[in-house]
């Protein structure tokens, strides 16, 4: 971790910059199994015929995934007015898809941007600009109907329900209305 101060104004106002670096790094297995009813079989059958891609196997299993995750996070204030933050994942893989071919050249690496946004404070309320996840109405491991803001990526593996969410860009204004708020987002 990292961090910086900078002294404020000599009225008296905060105006410190302060930035952390942290993250995770996490090891990944991740065993893939699939079957094919016979008459979807039997359509994938026709499209070998005719030269399209088609599964080798009507029955096909095996490990997918078979890594590392590095999740690198940069978070940085500046006094109480601002908050800029980033975060990025890096995968590495040595495991191949279950419809790679042993022959197909391929990258082991992956880098993938999770959030990169920037939040400036107001009195009663905050702007949040740029790619970001945004997260309403949450159950660990349940998805919830008003939860509809972020599209889901349901091919990017990982243990937790969070990550299948891809950031979506745009400007979120949250206002505190007494003990309530009220959020909208541009997309």
């Amino acid at each position: 971790s990292l961090d910086t101060e900078t002294s404020g104004d000599d009225d008296g106002e905060s105006s410190g910059l302060s930035v952390s670096v942290g993250g995770y790094l996490k090891t990944l297995a991740y065993w893939n199994q699939e079957e094919y009813s016979e008459l979807l079989w039997g359509y994938y059958q026709n499209f070998a015929a005719n030269n399209l891609d088609a599964p080798e196997k009507q029955k096909l299993s095996g490990y997918n995934n078979i890594g590392t995750r590095l999740q690198v996070k940069v978070e940085g204030f500046l006094g109480d007015s601002a908050r800029l933050f980033t975060a990025m994942n890096v995968n590495y893989n040595i495991a191949r898809s279950l419809h790679e071919s042993d022959d197909e050249d391929r990258s082991n690496t992956e880098i993938r941007m999770v959030e990169s946004f920037i939040e400036l404070y107001g009195d009663s309320r905050t702007w949040k600009v740029g790619s970001q996840i945004v997260t309403w109405s949450y159950m660990e491991g349940v998805e919830v109907p008003t939860d509809r803001v972020n599209a889901r990526d349901s091919s990017y593996k990982s243990t937790e329900y969070e990550d299948s969410k891809l950031a979506s860009t745009g400007i979120l204004l949250t206002q505190n209305i007494s003990e309530s708020q009220f959020e909208i987002m541009y997309i």
